[in-house]
């Protein structure tokens, strides 16, 4: 089960990072305007990760936008009220990236094959009692 779990945390990050390679990006200033807590509702695999919003000006607009992913707390480096610079595909405004998405397409990779090794040794292990 944590072999899945892992081997999934990866592939969701490969996807976030493609989708942030593919877009048409521009920077802006925004400010954080709340951290919204999400926590799981899986009593067997119990987590909290946190989903960052801001506003942000687009040409004379204001836009609230929210993090085009979860984030786990130690993952943020800013508070509300702070000034950030996000990256926002102008045809999706209400989504951002923070950039450090790059970086982690490299370890979602790591964490692809790690799950799978440890999912495929779970099987084994559990067809080999049966």
């Amino acid at each position: 089960m944590v072999g899945f779990v892992v081997m999934a945390a990866g592939i969701v990050n490969i996807y976030y990072s493609n989708k942030l390679k593919n877009a048409e990006l521009e920077t802006f200033q925004a400010t954080v305007t709340k951290i919204r807590p999400i926590v799981s509702s899986a009593p067997s695999f119990p987590y909290s990760s946190y989903c960052p919003e801001v506003e942000y000006f687009l040409e004379d607009t204001l836009i609230k936008a929210h993090y085009v992913s979860l984030m786990l707390r130690d993952q943020i480096n800013f508070k509300v009220g702070d000034t950030i610079n996000i990256l926002v595909d102008i045809n999706k405004p209400k989504e951002f990236f923070l950039g450090n998405e790059f970086k982690r397409s490299k370890n979602a990779k790591a964490l692809v094959i790690m799950g799978a090794l440890a999912f495929a040794s779970g099987i084994i292990v559990i067809g080999g009692s049966l």
